[in-house]
């Protein structure tokens, strides 16, 4: 889970050499990792002026004369465009927090970061007849990035309302419990298969169940911002009468309210 070199202090002698070489090949694997990152997001990023482009062009087709075919080859090119567009993002936001966290976070007002998103998001729900709101809310102020906050709990509404079917329902609650402050995402959608729940995490990985055009990014960068803030999600399985069919809970150390003169 970390490539973090081993310790050479009170190592025999005799296996000096061997701590050495799996030192060299954790710095290998490092160096690879970092092209890889650094070659996700420059290529992600040089994507981004040609597929907006494309989305200009075909927005200008929108007032052309086309036929009835010619409309419906449109609709399915701008759905292609939106997908792209999707991807380009997601895969920017994960190279860009899948960096090294070693500074610190600044304070974020969380619960003022979740009602945002979710009054960005109430039109999409809307549309779809689902049920967007709040079960619980409490004040609460979390160490982290405000837009890297934001991308979670946007990231995580946005599975949601993808799986859940119209006329479902999609509830959030923010609150403080003990030491922690928990973010919970639940809906009625048709959950997760227990065999793919480990592997839910894994970019690009959808599951059997997935629906829309989702690209297998958006909980793998909740989880990498998420721990970056020094937090973990975990994601259950529930069945009625218990309650939603799928409930997302992301848990942050708690800290201190500031003072106003803080």
């Amino acid at each position: 889970d970390h490539l973090e070199k081993l310790p050479t202090d009170g190592i025999p002698k005799e296996l000096l050499p061997f701590v050495a070489s799996i030192n060299r090949l954790l710095d290998r694997i490092g160096t690879m990792f970092d092209k890889q990152r650094r070659f996700v997001a420059d290529a992600a990023h040089e994507l981004r002026s040609p597929i907006t482009a494309l989305s200009v062009q075909a927005e200008n087709l929108e007032h052309a004369g086309l036929s009835q075919d010619g409309r419906v080859r449109l609709d399915s090119l701008r759905t292609g465009i939106r997908r792209t567009a999707h991807l380009l993002e997601q895969l920017l936001a994960l190279a860009r927090y899948d960096s090294d966290a070693s500074r610190e976070m600044p304070l974020s007002a969380f619960d003022r970061i979740v009602k945002e998103v979710v009054a960005d998001l109430l039109p999409a729900a809307q549309d779809r007849s689902i049920d967007l709101g709040f079960a619980r809310i409490e004040t609460a102020s979390v160490r982290g990035e405000p837009a890297a906050l934001a991308i979670l709990v946007r990231n995580l509404i946005d599975n949601a309302l993808r799986h859940t079917p119209a006329g479902g329902r999609v509830d959030l609650s923010l609150f403080r419990q003990s030491d922690a402050v928990i973010l919970q995402v639940a809906d009625t959608g048709p959950g997760i298969l227990a065999s793919e729940i480990d592997r839910i995490f894994e970019p690009f990985f959808r599951g059997s169940r997935s629906r829309g055009d989702g690209t297998g990014l958006g909980l793998s960068i909740v989880r990498r911002i998420a721990e970056r803030c020094h937090g973990s999600i975990r994601l259950d399985n529930m069945r009625p009468p218990v309650g939603p069919s799928l409930s997302a809970s992301v848990s942050f150390p708690a800290v201190s309210e500031p003072t106003p003169q803080e």
